[in-house]
């Protein structure tokens, strides 16, 4: 975090969590906290900027149909080691899924816009981003965006995509910025 907005950056915390994803859900349990085992704490017991949905939720949010996001191609670009066709979208706040919760607790359905990063050679989405539009009067908050990236993962001996990292970016009050970076690695597939 950067409370004073000078580029002085601090880190406040390193969480490792397990993330289950199965039928469609997604199920985190906290395993170590700043290097020490977790015991008995879920994300939902832990204080300062946390996100959860990230393995499908953006996604969703972006392209359910309900979402009725007008998508416009906005230019070729590179990503990685290839190259990629980029996508502006927004969706209004009737018809958005994308909640935030204010630090005093509230929490609000907002509209939000971004773009998508799709390979020009597999028509699969790379980078997904979201913006949030129109915070609500009184949050603390002032800005909140995501970034999701996607990558190719050996599981089992097969190439999946699947979310490699992301980014959610936080601004609050006059200076304060917060900025959660989170790394997908050890991937495995769990068999019933």
């Amino acid at each position: 975090m950067d409370r004073n907005g000078n580029g002085r950056w601090q880190l406040a915390d390193v969480l490792v969590e397990e993330l289950d994803y199965r039928n469609y859900q997604e199920q985190r349990r906290l395993t170590e906290w700043n290097g020490t085992a977790a015991t008995d704490a879920d994300q939902t017991t832990l204080k300062g900027t946390v996100s959860s949905g990230e393995v499908e939720g953006v996604l969703r949010a972006v392209f359910r149909p309900e979402s009725q996001a007008a998508f416009s191609w906005k230019r070729t670009d590179a990503l990685r080691d290839g190259t990629v066709q980029v996508f502006d979208y927004p969706v209004d706040p009737a018809h958005s899924a994308f909640q935030v919760r204010s630090t005093d607790g509230r929490q609000s359905t907002v509209a939000f816009q971004g773009q998508i990063f799709v390979e020009s050679a597999t028509r699969r989405v790379r980078r997904v981003t979201l913006v949030a539009d129109g915070l609500p009067a009184g949050f603390h908050e002032r800005s909140i965006s995501i970034t999701m990236d996607y990558d190719y993962v050996p599981i089992d001996g097969l190439r999946y995509l699947m979310p490699v990292s992301a980014e959610l970016q936080l601004r609050k009050g006059q200076h304060e910025a917060r900025v959660n970076m989170m790394a997908f690695t050890d991937y495995r597939r769990l068999n019933d």
